[in-house]
Formats: structure tokens, C-alpha cells, sequence
């Protein structure tokens, strides 16, 4: 089989292919991770790594949709040269997943493949620039790795594989104790939520109600805790909530684990919350991933009566995001491409 080259940017990718690498070097297959340089990534000690340039910090966001642009621009020439007779494979919604797409159209025989493809709101602005990145990854891919029946009804039948979510295989391959130890997961990051002080005033009165019930840890970025304080919020956060920061994937896991329910506006941490069976309230207008919501594991939007779900909390389907074999799926369906080919 050709070499497979990862194109990532930021953590949340490198966690999710994972679980591909493993399978790949497992059996006996050649594999290479670019790391576009939006988050360090050096704690994933992936073999044959390769550092486009210094990282950008743990946040990962731009300050400007034109920052965003001059990233991808800067990046997709370089990229396409260190791609050339290679399985491209990008992941998810980010700018790097948009430089590999690009760049791996681009190089001369190269197959471009999107793990976790066909994810959608319909919103171009909600999230921003996620839902535009993916939607141009899936344009650009020969062969879309879904993760869910929904998502895999979005992109071409013949160059798609429903595989299930590889963050499923990272979690289940972790064997974690899963209990309730009394505390709430705060995490709020996105640039359309923590740029509107209403709506963060919002969230920061859930917070102080919540604290009468429950102890709570918020994990706070740097840019979140920026905003909070230039709405006048910060002070409030801190006294009602335990402040951590940004954690390594390895210590975050378990905390999920214990947690009584998580408020959260990432996107990746509905199918986490799924599999542990941990309340979730989505803290956003739109999800791309609605079957959360559907089948009884997350709440959406602003307002919320969390102790309420928690008290009737009864999901209705298990596995909406897979079994914990999506690894082994999508080197499977990677090995019979390369033998047509």
C-alpha cells in the first residue's frame, strides 16, 4: 500500500486518528502525520512526525477570517509537495483539514480521504469556519469515512463507508471507571459564543445556579478567560467554579468519566458524552451532530433546566456513534482501495 500521510492541526484531530495509526503500523503499513502547527502536538509522539512550523498555542483559533485564509494559503504548497503518490488523510472540520484537502487534490497522485465526513448544521456561520471546512474536505475527498447514517447520506454512496467514530476506539481502548462523583464540566471556547457578552452572561447565571447544587470545574482557555473578564464576568466564574486549565487528553478522559453532566460547546465531546452516558448540554444554536440530541444524551441551546435532564436522563439508542472498530474499519477499506488500484 502507498504511504498514508495525516495531515492535522490540532489536537482533537491527532486523538482521532489515532486509533488509525495504530491499526496501520499494526499491520505493517507506512505512515507519516504533518502537523500544520495549530496546536503543539509533540505530546502524541507520533512516529515520523513532521512540524510544518512552531505551534500557535493550545487554542487553536484565529483572530481574523483573513488570518484564517493566509494560513491555509501559506500552508497548501508545502504541504502538497511532502504529499506527492500518498493516501492524503485529513480529519474533521478545521483550517488544516482544509490545507490537506486542498493540498492533497493538488499533489500528483494522491488519494484524499476525510475521516469523519458528512457532518453538517447548513449554517456557514454556525460553527465558523468549522462547517465551511468540512464541507470543502468533503468536495475535495475521493473517499469519505462517515461516522453515522446521517452524516454518510450526505456525501457521494459510491465513495462512501460508514465506519463509526475513532473516538470511540481511543475511549473504549482506555477502559475507564465510569461513575458519578457530584461535579459539572464546564468548557466553553467557540469565537461565536465567547465574543457575545449576552451570551456569556447567560451562561455565567447557569453557572452561579448550578454552584448551589453541584460542585463545578470549568476548563478555561486563555481566550474564554480574556472575554470573561473584559464583560466583568471573571470574578463570578471563580467564585462558584474550580478553574483548571486546558488539559492533556490523558487527564481529561478520566474527569469526563466521573462527571455527573457536561456543559460544553465543542462539538467532538457529544460523541464522548455518549459513550460514558454523561448528560450533555450542547451551548450552542446548531449541532452537526443531532443525534445526540435525538436520541435523549444532550440537550441544545442557551437556556437549560440541566438538573432537570439529569434526573431524567434515559438515552434511547446505544453506540449512535460506533462500536470502538473504526480504526480497523477504515484500514480495511483503505487496503481494498489500494488493490483495485
Amino acid at each position: 500500500m502507498r504511504s498514508v500521510v495525516f495531515v492535522l492541526g490540532t489536537r482533537a484531530e491527532a486523538i482521532k486518528v489515532l486509533p488509525v495509526i495504530s491499526e496501520l503500523r499494526k499491520r505493517g503499513h507506512s505512515c507519516r502525520v504533518i502537523s500544520t502547527g495549530q496546536h503543539d502536538l509533540r505530546e502524541f509522539r507520533f512516529p515520523h512526525f513532521t512540524e510544518l512550523r512552531p505551534p500557535t498555542g493550545i487554542s487553536g483559533t484565529f483572530n481574523s477570517s483573513f488570518e484564517g485564509m493566509a494560513f491555509v494559503a501559506k500552508n497548501i504548497h508545502r504541504i502538497r509537495k511532502l504529499v506527492r503518490n500518498c493516501i492524503v488523510v485529513v480529519q474533521g472540520d478545521t483550517m488544516s483539514t482544509t490545507v490537506g484537502s486542498i493540498a492533497g487534490r493538488l499533489a500528483s497522485n494522491a488519494t484524499v480521504c476525510h475521516i469523519e465526513s458528512g457532518l453538517r448544521t447548513y449554517d456557514f456561520l454556525q460553527p465558523y469556519p468549522e462547517e465551511i471546512s468540512r464541507v470543502i474536505a468533503d468536495r475535495l475527498s475521493h473517499v469519505h469515512f462517515a461516522p453515522t447514517q446521517r452524516a454518510a447520506a450526505v456525501t457521494p454512496r459510491h465513495s462512501t463507508h460508514l465506519v463509526g467514530n475513532t473516538v470511540i476506539d481511543s475511549i473504549r481502548s482506555r477502559r475507564l471507571k465510569v461513575k458519578d462523583d457530584g461535579f459539572l464540566i464546564f468548557s466553553i471556547h467557540r469565537q461565536e459564543n465567547i465574543n457575545s457578552s449576552s451570551v456569556m452572561t447567560r451562561l455565567v447565571k447557569n453557572v452561579v445556579s448550578l454552584s448551589r447544587h453541584f460542585r463545578i470545574l470549568f476548563i478555561l482557555s486563555k481566550n474564554t478567560q480574556k472575554k470573561l473578564v473584559q464583560y466583568g464576568l471573571y470574578s463570578d466564574v471563580t467564585k462558584h467554579c474550580r478553574i483548571l486549565s486546558v488539559l492533556p487528553y490523558e487527564k481529561f478522559l478520566p474527569l469526563l468519566a466521573r462527571c455527573t453532566a457536561v456543559v460544553s460547546d465543542s462539538g467532538g465531546l457529544a460523541e464522548e458524552c455518549a459513550y460514558l452516558q454523561k448528560p450533555l448540554v450542547i451551548f450552542r444554536k446548531k449541532t452537526e451532530r443531532f443525534e445526540s440530541v435525538e436520541h435523549g444524551y444532550a440537550l441544545l441551546g442557551f437556556d437549560f433546566d440541566l438538573r432537570e435532564f439529569i434526573r431524567n436522563f434515559k438515552p434511547r439508542a446505544k453506540h449512535i456513534y460506533g462500536r470502538g472498530d473504526s480504526g480497523k474499519r477504515i484500514v480495511d477499506v483503505l487496503e481494498q482501495l489500494e488493490k483495485r488500484s
